[in-house]
């Protein structure tokens, strides 16, 4: 029996616990401090201009098939527009994707930092628009799980809670992420080195006009 029936069904129960601790809260916070404000830097009618599309986690062809919709005719209108789909296990929206990568769980981030480290090392960084709009900052580390302050989980961490950031430089940065190489990456996140390459490759090209979705991949 699903969570919610149960809860409604069997215990009687009108406190249930929606999607949005998982999906609209962290948006929230990963939006506030990324860009300053609690909305996507995007809208819908960036569909029809987009070159390539990136969904992270994402299965849009069951959870939003309407714009889904939109993305396959956006795909195949045009024989130069590629999809990637990443995923801990295949899906139907890997039917449209011309790279479909399955990595290991809770290893995306390690991806992000390949894909930044890529740009860099292949001087495909923008640097009037980042010097312009790009504030970097290091977060703490080891901030816990959001879990009660009596789980062990929690009182393991050094720094429970912390939302603590300070500055950092491009060289920072740089350094930071030097370390994902495509063969470190490759390993971490068991994905075939030339589907790693080709995603970065998509968001070095700076005559590509990429769009990332991350939405509900369940």
């Amino acid at each position: 029996m699903p969570p919610r029936n149960c809860s409604r069904l069997v215990f009687r129960s009108n406190n249930i616990d929606p999607n949005a601790r998982h999906c609209m809260a962290s948006a929230v916070v990963g939006f506030m401090r990324t860009f300053g404000m609690d909305e996507p830097m995007g809208c819908y009618d960036d569909i029809e201009q987009a070159d390539a599309f990136v969904l992270w986690g994402s299965n849009m062809a069951e959870m939003h098939p309407i714009l889904w919709s939109r993305i396959t005719n956006r795909r195949l209108s045009d024989p130069n527009v590629k999809v990637a789909v990443l995923s801990t296990f295949q899906h139907r929206s890997f039917e449209l994707a011309d790279n479909g990568i399955v990595f290991t769980p809770q290893s995306d981030l390690v991806i992000l930092n390949y894909i930044a480290n890529y740009i860099i090392q292949n001087n495909a960084v923008n640097q009037d628009f980042f010097t312009k709009h790009v504030n970097l900052r290091k977060g703490a580390t080891d901030i816990g799980y959001g879990l009660r302050p009596t789980h062990p989980l929690e009182k393991a961490a050094k720094n429970p809670g912390s939302d603590a950031s300070e500055p950092m430089s491009f060289d920072e940065y740089k350094a930071f992420v030097a370390e994902y190489t495509l063969d470190k990456t490759a390993e971490m996140t068991g994905v075939p080195k030339d589907q790693l390459e080709q995603l970065a490759q998509l968001y070095a090209d700076p005559n590509k006009r990429v769009i990332s979705y991350w939405t509900m991949g369940f």
